[in-house]
């Protein structure tokens, strides 16, 4: 890690990063001290973990010109596998740095597997794979028993009705049902229309009556049978009612 940053590494941009660094290295003695120097330019702040346990975390810039101190620890180790890692973020402008680490008080030795390795004088030893288990196949379900069709009961009132009228908006209609009502009363003018449809397949004044686009009030009522007692019925009645509406 001599020349840490977005740039360096990955040859990508300087703005809008999400670091994640993962050191896995062997340590030969127990009781080793390890203390790691890892200046960062987290601009948004970072964390520091060894062997999954938060020691060191920082919530504001971690640059300080490439110099940061803010992530640096000190620990003592047992002998074997160990794993440090480094969360952060940064906005901008992606700094590169250079990290070191030193071993029982020595020399701040450049961060390299080699140098990791030599002081050590042991290899690290790779953690086995987990073995994951396999997805369990979907079982498909059950087909049902087919149902006899329902006995068709005609209804025993007459055929459906639905019934239009288009008035002129006016500022009396907006939250008063009773001024709508009463402008209901009139006859609708030119540009209006008053009249029964066979079907709802393309709503709007234009559409159904040929009228203007501006400046409308709607009223629509719908007169249909149900030839069950408990029938379901779901409505999807969309509309261009641009100050509200009631159903």
């Amino acid at each position: 890690m001599l020349a840490v940053s977005n740039q360096a590494l990955c040859g990508g941009g300087n703005r809008n990063i999400g670091f994640y660094f993962k050191v896995t290295f062997p340590v030969g003695n127990e009781g080793d001290s390890y203390a790691f120097k890892t200046p960062t330019d987290f601009g948004l702040g970072g964390i520091s973990k060894m062997d999954g346990e938060v020691v060191m975390q920082e919530t504001s810039d971690i640059w300080e010109g490439g110099r940061s101190t803010k992530l640096d620890f000190t620990t003592t180790l047992s002998k074997g596998n160990h794993q440090l890692e480094l969360f952060g973020s940064e906005g901008c402008c992606d700094g590169t740095t250079r990290w070191c680490f030193s071993v029982n008080g020595g020399d701040c030795l450049d961060f390299t597997t080699a140098n990791l390795d030599g002081v050590s004088k042991e290899p690290v030893i790779p953690e086995p794979e987990p073995i994951t288990e396999p997805e369990p196949i979907p079982q498909p379900e059950p087909v049902p028993e087919p149902r006899p069709a329902p006995e068709v009961v005609m209804p025993a009132v007459g055929p459906s009705e639905i019934y239009i009228k288009t008035i002129p908006y006016t500022s009396t209609m907006i939250g008063n049902l009773g001024g709508f009502k009463d402008s209901l009363a009139a006859p609708s003018p030119s540009g209006y229309c008053e009249k029964n449809v066979d079907n709802m397949l393309a709503v709007g004044n234009q559409a159904l009556c040929g009228g203007g686009a501006r400046d409308v009030g709607f009223y629509f009522k719908v007169t249909f049978p149900v030839a069950n007692d408990g029938d379901s019925y779901a409505f999807k009645t969309p509309t261009d009612f641009g100050y509200g509406g009631l159903s």
